[in-house]
């Protein structure tokens, strides 16, 4: 069957940060906002917007900052050349700020960063405020774990680490959606692997796969209400800081589990998928490049 031509998208999240001895803290967008003035332009009281252009928007997701890419993109390159462009005027907006306790503001755009519950504490009234000390409030699924797994609302004001995600969409061929659950394992095999492999930080990785990075996680999506897609959770904000080579690299994965989907590979889910699972969620990179070798 000829593949369809597939649209890509995705909503990586980020933070603003500061120093505090000599390690990056993050400062949410709702602290941000009422201690330093940071504009709020739009959006709803859940995901306030602070920066919005013909092409993006950058709005708050509870501690983190979370990009929306306007439309969908053709080109996996051009894509990751927006994020790219939109992360550069975030960290000039941020860079304008200095926080009257923390000092200077400044972008971390890495999988994991540190929190100190402390200057919320007398805060977690303010809804918004209190929105970066839950983790799961939107629900999604697991391909891999099935019925296991249950999305539930988390209080992490005790949990020392915020975590940042690089989830991907795609859209154009309805399989995709239509045997999700197949589709996300396949996608796990390849692009989960590939991702894992190819991270500059692995033990920040490491961090987040307990709480947000298994394999299987996944939500179905109907873009503008009926364009049928899904959306691969699994992976951290690690990969929109890859080069441009290693990105290309990446997404020809997803058109190979694209393509096995298509000719019904399930002999792939049956050989690879239990080492995918543990090389993945132990962040064993080399364990990673091992089995992208082999199902190669």
């Amino acid at each position: 069957k000829r593949m369809s031509t597939i649209k890509y998208g995705c909503d990586p999240e980020t933070f603003a940060a500061y120093d505090l001895n000599g390690i990056p803290h993050v400062i949410s967008p709702a602290i941000l906002n009422r201690d330093c003035g940071a504009e709020i332009i739009g959006g709803n009281n859940k995901h306030p917007e602070f920066i919005r252009t013909e092409d993006f928007i950058w709005m708050m997701d509870g501690a983190a900052f979370e990009l929306t890419l306007r439309h969908p993109y053709e080109s996996p390159i051009k894509m990751w050349k927006m994020i790219s462009t939109a992360k550069d005027e975030l960290k000039s907006f941020l860079e304008k700020f200095v926080h009257p306790e923390f000092g200077q503001i400044f972008l971390f755009d890495r999988p994991t960063i540190n929190i100190d519950v402390n200057p919320y504490l007398s805060r977690m009234e303010d809804e918004q405020v209190w929105q970066g000390f839950i983790f799961g409030c939107d629900p999604d699924y697991d391909a891999i774990q099935g019925i296991k797994y249950i999305c539930v609302t988390k209080d992490v004001r005790n949990y020392p680490f915020r975590h940042g995600g690089g989830h991907i969409h795609l859209s154009g061929e309805d399989s995709l959606h239509d045997y999700i659950e197949y589709f996300i394992q396949l996608m796990a095999i390849s692009v989960g692997n590939y991702c894992i492999a190819n991270s500059v930080f692995p033990s920040e990785e490491k961090y987040r796969v307990t709480s947000y990075g298994s394999p299987g996680r996944y939500r179905p999506q109907l873009y503008k209400g009926t364009t049928k897609g899904i959306e691969y959770r699994s992976p951290s904000n690690s990969w929109t800081n890859l080069p441009e080579e290693k990105v290309g690299e990446l997404f020809s994965w997803s058109e190979k589990a694209i393509g096995w989907l298509l000719s019904e590979r399930a002999d792939i889910i049956e050989k690879y998928l239990p080492e995918t699972v543990k090389a993945i969620t132990s962040c064993d990179q080399e364990l990673c490049r091992e089995i992208l070798d082999s199902v190669e």
